[in-house]
């Protein structure tokens, strides 16, 4: 009998493992600058939260002659989240140094910032410590 007990809770959190997946978004995440960015380098961190229920997921860096942007997407599951804030930070090497281009994408409109109170930038070197 005990032996039965511990072969279906054996079996039910394998089956939770593999199929009580919860619905997942992929979402653009807010960033900033780690340091002012200098030649082709630009230190970045993400920043997000629910660290029970999501995780980051990479990084995305679209050159032109005129602006670089910088996307960070994480993705979310769950609903019973704890409230920690999470970090990812990357040093993103780009193709040409960013001189006097714009630098764009810290603060994304996405489901997972809409209603915030963040201030909106024109430069993400605004958002340097």
């Amino acid at each position: 009998m005990i032996a039965r007990l511990a072969l279906v809770a054996v079996v039910a959190v394998c089956a939770c493992a593999t199929g009580c997946t919860e619905d997942r978004t992929e979402t653009e995440v807010d960033w900033s600058l780690a340091s002012p960015p200098t030649g082709r380098e630009v230190n970045v961190r993400a920043e997000f939260g629910g660290s029970s229920c999501s995780e980051f997921k990479d990084w995305g860096v679209a050159e032109t002659s005129s602006s670089v942007t910088i996307r960070a997407t994480a993705e979310f599951f769950g609903n019973e989240c704890t409230a920690d804030l999470v970090v990812e930070p990357m040093s993103i090497v780009l193709d040409e140094p960013l001189g006097d281009r714009r630098l764009l994408g810290c603060r994304p409109e996405s489901v997972v910032t809409a209603g915030s109170n963040r201030p909106t930038v024109d430069d993400c070197r605004e958002t340097a410590s």
